[in-house]
């Protein structure tokens, strides 16, 4: 059953030792909690997300900078896959390109225009990520794109909230708000042992979360690196594994 804020608390307050407020505030210990499941969030990538969105499609003279791109939700971490549906309501399937491998390959890729795309990209401009489409839409259809992705779960802030990640996780985030509560405390020596416990829960997580996802790509790997640095050699048509 996953912990409450109130009960992360007091677990973390019991590992300390110190059971009611003192040198740690709550207000610490609650940040400290909010910080742990952003790092479980974006390091393991165990929340997915499934959302609908309306694309319009290109106006004016090529080339068609900037349009037919969706804004995604601040939420997201990364989009893992990506529909789209056609003129006869089937949704197609589309490929995931490098941003910059469109101008690697096809410097007047943005002139081109399809109904359907066939490749998707994603991108951050300013302080959002965009997802946008290869070739351009051409044509504007409201619901035609569903985007699957890891997000971050809503950041606790009340007592009876829970962190939005699986509940077996709920050690990793108690312990991650320990070691922070340890740096406060200047034990160096203990927060250095705290952080090798938390790194432990890291990757038993990763190899947990990983064993249903052996046939996603690209993907977390066996140490925990953020899978995005696991594939290289990327090429227009296909993605090739390397260091397996």
């Amino acid at each position: 059953m996953a912990l409450t804020r109130a009960g992360l608390v007091a677990q973390v307050r019991q590992r300390l030792g110190e059971n009611q407020t003192g040198f740690f505030a709550d207000a610490d210990i609650q940040r400290w909690l909010v910080e742990g499941v952003e790092d479980l969030a974006v390091k393991l990538e165990p929340v997915r997300a499934e959302t609908t969105y309306d694309v319009t499609g290109v106006s004016g003279a090529a080339p068609y900078t900037g349009q037919s791109e969706i804004t995604l939700s601040a939420a997201t971490i990364a989009p893992r896959e990506v529909l789209f549906k056609d003129s006869k309501g089937i949704w197609q399937h589309l490929e995931e390109v490098q941003y910059e491998e469109l101008f690697r390959a096809r410097p007047d890729w943005e002139s081109e225009k399809s109904d359907p795309p066939s490749r998707w990209y994603w991108r951050l401009t300013g302080s959002a990520y965009v997802l946008g489409f290869h070739p351009k839409p051409s044509v504007t259809r409201a619901g035609a794109a569903r985007v699957l992705a890891s997000v971050r779960p809503t950041a606790m802030a009340a007592d009876g909230d829970v962190t939005g990640l699986p509940d077996w996780l709920d050690k990793a985030v108690v312990v991650y708000a320990v070691y922070r509560a340890r740096l406060k405390d200047r034990d160096d020596e203990r927060a250095k042992l705290t952080w090798q416990e938390y790194t432990d829960l890291l990757n038993e997580a990763a190899h947990k979360i990983n064993r249903p996802r052996m046939g996603e790509g690209p993907r977390l790997v066996h140490d925990a690196r953020p899978y995005r640095l696991y594939w290289a050699r990327r090429q227009w048509s296909r993605w090739e594994r390397v260091g397996s």
